[in-house]
């Protein structure tokens, strides 16, 4: 990862992603690989010191790379990846902004709802 913040400001996508289906269920949400991404520890285990000696990526930078770039990297940017008419509407609705919530708490943010095709596929009291 000690490339991937430079590479990004020049405009490469870089999508993080888990080794399916070899990793552990719990080490594959979108939430564990930005709070990993910017933090360079395992949310599993706070005791475990950073990842050395990378560069983390901010969490704009995070947040694109499970977002936008994979999108882009399938060739669905047009259907994923963001919202806008004529996509897909999947997406996922979250406790709080992860822009209010401190970079070792992100993977312990809980999920509220999920959509897909604009309908709701999982709700948790909304």
């Amino acid at each position: 990862m000690t490339q991937y913040p430079d590479a990004m400001r020049r405009g490469v996508k870089v999508s993080l992603s888990a080794d399916i289906p070899s990793a552990p269920v719990e080490l594959i949400g979108p939430l564990f690989h930005i709070e990993t991404a910017i933090t360079l520890q395992d949310p599993l285990n706070a005791d475990l010191k950073p990842f050395p000696p990378e560069k983390s990526l901010i969490l704009e930078q995070a947040i694109k790379g499970v977002t936008i770039f994979p999108a882009w990297q399938m060739r669905m940017e047009d259907k994923i990846g963001t919202l806008g008419v004529g996509k897909y509407a999947d997406l996922v609705i979250l406790e709080k902004t992860l822009f209010d919530v401190a970079p070792r708490d992100i993977a312990d943010v809980k999920v509220m709802g999920t959509m897909m095709g604009g309908n709701f596929t999982y709700r948790d009291g909304i």
